[in-house]
């Protein structure tokens, strides 16, 4: 009836969620061992035609195991980071910016995503988020009507930094920013 039919679902999206809390310790190729494995379960319950819980209760940890490969297949994804292989170098990034910046007394974050890099002449697509940090040498609010606001697009030439991790720390702002799918500053 309806659980039936919903419980293959629900439990694909936990599946899915679970890998959030199990990314980067499990790769892909783990989500999909386990749900060849938990295929093959079902598909060995289906031949001997065991009952119809059993069988629901190996589709649903099928289906699970199968959220959880697609959710680490996409976090893996997004933590491919083409920018990051040029941490340390000084490039020139076309981005757009993505949130309101953020004003310090020396320096001015703002969240963007990149488009385009070019380094030593040779320009590449991207399509990654990052952070861009402007340091200024006087008070940075006197550049808040600049109108770096969302949407403006920006041609910015600086060095490429990785967040750092910080694994010690009560919050580690490196793992943060990946989660969100940033990798480079």
């Amino acid at each position: 009836g309806f659980s039936a039919t919903l419980a293959p679902l629900v439990c694909y999206c936990g599946g899915a969620a679970l890998s959030t809390l199990l990314y980067p310790r499990m790769s892909p190729l783990g989500g999909a061992v386990l749900a060849a494995l938990a295929l093959v379960a079902a598909v060995c319950v289906l031949k001997r035609r065991a009952g119809g819980l059993v069988m629901l209760a190996l589709l649903s940890a099928a289906f699970a195991c199968l959220g959880l490969f697609a959710g680490l297949l996409r976090l893996e994804g997004m933590h491919a980071s083409r920018l990051a292989a040029l941490a340390g170098e000084r490039v020139t990034v076309e981005a757009t910016v993505t949130e309101r910046p953020r004003y310090r007394d020396s320096r001015i974050d703002l969240f963007a995503g990149a488009g385009r890099v070019t380094r030593s002449g040779r320009a590449a697509v991207v399509d990654e988020d990052i952070i861009v940090s402007i340091f200024c040498r006087d008070d940075c609010a006197a550049l808040s009507g600049e109108g770096l606001t969302e949407g403006r697009r920006l041609r910015l030439t600086g060095v490429i930094e990785t967040p750092k991790a910080d694994p010690g720390a009560d919050f580690d702002y490196g793992r943060y920013l990946r989660q969100r799918g940033v990798n480079v500053t």
